[in-house]
């Protein structure tokens, strides 16, 4: 993606440019089965290899290979072959997670639905190919302290790296938590869909009408609807881990999704929830190949909602100053405010936990982010 030092380029032009550069090995698994299969790479595949891996496309590779019938050294094949069967291992996990804490929600009247995951692999050439390590829950904001109140009273814990500098960040500074059991298992329980400033206009009650049931191996899950998990991901795309466009299986995601939903409903529920011109810039990144152009035709060019926001978060600007910023501007502006005066003066606890045994936990937590700002 081509980033420049400031913000001047518009909001669509760098959601247009957030499609990554990619190998011609990863390119010929990301979008095969939905175009010709790409020609034989001439280079070997081991180049390529740890990026197919930790881009979860060990599956998508092996059928590539199966279907154009080209040879690899046996040393990659394996590692294909074993980092699929761990990358499925994990997804019959979290789906088995997602089961028991969806209906712990259901027995206490929380209604609980799937974001992501099982509910777009369905749409893959094989449920394999779309592998997922944890299941994303959302529920209404009002029901949302409880939900965590039950699931840590059961153990279920954020990891220490994930901790906040005050409680109230919960709920007003961040769009939910990654919770996680002894066994390493767990879910992420969302308030929100991220990034938060984007999404209000996708409401609970809306996308709870148009939900569907999903069946897993360990049971069914009300799922988000192809379309609302379509919205998802074109904004995934933007949040994601605070590397836009680096995840290349939320772009294959967006694939699946446009051609599964009818081009009319999908223009008709972005532009409820104020993302056409937003899915639409997303779809013009696209390969060509597969980009998606019935859709993209009858998707109003509409403004993109806070694009001086957006155009900054995608520039290297945000990038270089990290979390921190990246996450004050996917808030409303009250919630901003609130998290920068948090993270200003944290709690004395949470220092604590971060600075052990420093006589001076407020100045040590001061300097560095001193020195992360500057």
């Amino acid at each position: 993606m081509a980033y420049d030092a400031g913000v001047d380029i518009s909001a669509k032009t760098r959601l247009n440019e957030l499609f990554p550069a990619v190998g011609p090995w990863t390119s010929a698994a990301l979008w095969h089965g939905r175009t010709d299969p790409a020609p034989i790479p001439t280079k070997s595949i081991r180049d390529e290899l740890q990026t197919i891996c930790d881009q979860r496309l060990s599956a998508l590779t092996l059928r590539y290979l199966r279907d154009v019938k080209a040879v690899i050294e046996p040393e990659c094949q394996q590692i294909l072959r074993q980092t699929s069967f761990a990358w499925m291992s994990m997804a019959i996990a979290a789906a088995d997670a997602a089961q028991t804490a969806t209906l712990l929600l259901e027995s206490h009247g929380i209604d609980a639905l799937v974001s992501k995951g099982p509910g777009i692999a369905r749409f893959y050439p094989g449920i394999d190919c779309r592998p997922y390590a944890d299941v994303d829950l959302l529920v209404r904001p009002a029901d949302f302290p409880v939900g965590v109140a039950l699931f840590e009273k059961l153990g279920w814990t954020e990891e220490v790296r994930n901790q906040q500098p005050w409680s109230y960040f919960r709920a007003r500074c961040r769009e939910g938590l990654n919770l996680r059991t002894t066994d390493g298992g767990g879910i992420d329980l969302h308030h929100r869909i991220p990034p938060w400033i984007w999404s209000s206009r996708l409401r609970f009650r809306d996308m709870s009408t148009r939900a569907e049931a999903v069946g897993t191996g360990s049971g069914t899950l009300t799922c988000l609807s192809a379309v609302d998990n379509l919205m998802v991901a074109s904004l995934h795309l933007v949040s994601d881990r605070n590397d836009p466009g680096h995840t290349l299986m939320i772009w294959r995601d967006v694939l699946e999704l446009a051609r599964a939903v009818p081009s009319e409903e999908a223009a008709r529920v972005a532009t409820e929830c104020g993302l056409a011109g937003w899915l639409r810039a997303v779809l013009l990144a696209m390969p060509h190949q597969v980009r998606n152009d019935e859709l993209i035709a009858v998707l109003p060019d509409d403004s993109i909602p806070h694009p001086h926001r957006l155009a900054y978060l995608l520039s290297r600007r945000a990038s270089d100053l990290g979390v921190i910023a990246s996450q004050f501007l996917r808030l409303p502006v009250g919630n901003g405010v609130q998290f920068v005066a948090g993270m200003t003066v944290p709690s004395r606890q949470f220092l604590h936990g971060k600075y052990p045994g420093s006589a001076h936990p407020y100045w040590t937590w001061w300097s560095n982010g001193r020195d992360r700002w500057h």
